[in-house]
């Protein structure tokens, strides 16, 4: 069920609608977070989620908490790239919300950065 809530999430992203994208996302991650625990990577690919419709709704501060989560998931389990990833959403939040000297290091938008 976690994984249909997810697809639909992905679905509405795409089709423009991030406010339902999020619901879909949200519903993903209480589903995996109760069948699999607080630290799975299903939880870590769920919260990205969520944190993609935020950050796409300009909610760039609830987008970081979530992007955070996903990427200490990520690292923990040993998933480099999606962890990578991840941070690279994280800094994108950080430039986001003025964070600048955060988010320069680590967002893949670093040419924002060289102004």
């Amino acid at each position: 069920m976690a994984s249909a809530e997810y697809v639909l999430g992905l679905v509405t992203m795409g089709a423009g609608k991030p406010a339902e994208a999020e619901q879909h996302d949200a519903r993903a991650l209480a589903l995996a977070e109760k069948l699999r625990g607080p630290r799975h990577v299903f939880v870590a690919r769920y919260a990205s989620g969520v944190a993609d419709a935020l950050h796409a709704q300009g909610q760039h501060a609830r987008a970081l908490e979530m992007y955070r989560r996903a990427q200490e998931i990520y690292a923990q389990a040993g998933d480099e790239v999606q962890a990578a990833h991840a941070e690279s959403r994280v800094g994108a939040c950080q430039l986001a919300l003025g964070q600048r000297a955060e988010g320069c290091g680590r967002s893949r938008g670093r040419w924002a950065c060289k102004r």
